[in-house]
């Protein structure tokens, strides 16, 4: 927070009508203006973030910020700064964060509606462009925050399921899951429900998908 409050940086938050004390807590952050805009509405993480960029106002996004880990704020500090003599103009995805300009986002559309990979959604649209960019020897977390539930066989599960679907939404054909992973019963459930929700393919999935997993930097303005 102390960070993200000098007055260089505004946060927006989406909260999906949360059941916990969670929207009492931002609203309380907002008070204090260490968070600069609050909206409550049901939706998907994608759409989420989508709305958060419409409420936003600046010239770049620091995006994906998620809740379920703890950020270094030296570490997206220097992401900033890597990013402005190095990835100028591009999407650049690091580990933990992605970082892009306004004009980007607006010339992508924003991020799609989608519970998961609506970052990989968007990167990959990106790199369909030419705007992408990836150095994952960026790393701007400090630790994943413990959280027990996930070690709960059913919404282990259940998100795992989740997660296969929405990379079929958004172009993975069956040959792109790993081999160790094609007649996991989670992978064939996750593929027969895609076919019952929108999709956001993209023809450079398979090749996309390759490079990304591969962790290989790309995307430097030559």
């Amino acid at each position: 927070m102390p960070l993200l409050s000098n007055g260089e940086f505004e946060t927006v938050v989406v909260d999906n009508q949360s059941t916990d004390d969670s929207i009492d807590y931002l609203k309380e952050l907002n008070q204090k203006h260490l968070i600069q805009k609050v909206s409550i509405e049901r939706c998907s993480r994608g759409k989420g973030r989508h709305l958060a960029y419409l409420l936003s106002s600046g010239s770049y996004l620091l995006s994906n910020i998620d809740m379920d880990v703890v950020y270094d704020p030296d570490k997206i500090l220097l992401a900033i700064k890597d990013y402005h003599e190095r990835f100028e103009g591009k999407v650049l995805s690091v580990y933990g964060m992605m970082i892009l300009p306004r004009q980007a986002a607006d010339k992508l559309g924003g991020w799609k509606d989608l519970d998961r990979h609506e970052d990989n959604e968007l990167a990959l649209h990106a790199y369909e462009l030419g705007l992408h960019a990836q150095n994952m020897s960026t790393n701007v977390l400090a630790e994943h925050a413990k959280d027990r539930s996930r070690n709960a066989l059913i919404p282990r599960t259940l998100e795992s399921i989740q997660s296969f679907r929405d990379w079929f939404r958004i172009g993975m054909k069956y040959s792109d899951v790993p081999t160790d992973q094609k007649y996991h019963a989670t992978v064939l459930a996750g593929y027969l429900s895609s076919r019952f929700y929108k999709k956001y393919p993209h023809p450079l999935f398979s090749e996309w998908f390759r490079l990304e997993r591969s962790g290989v930097q790309y995307g430097m303005p030559t």
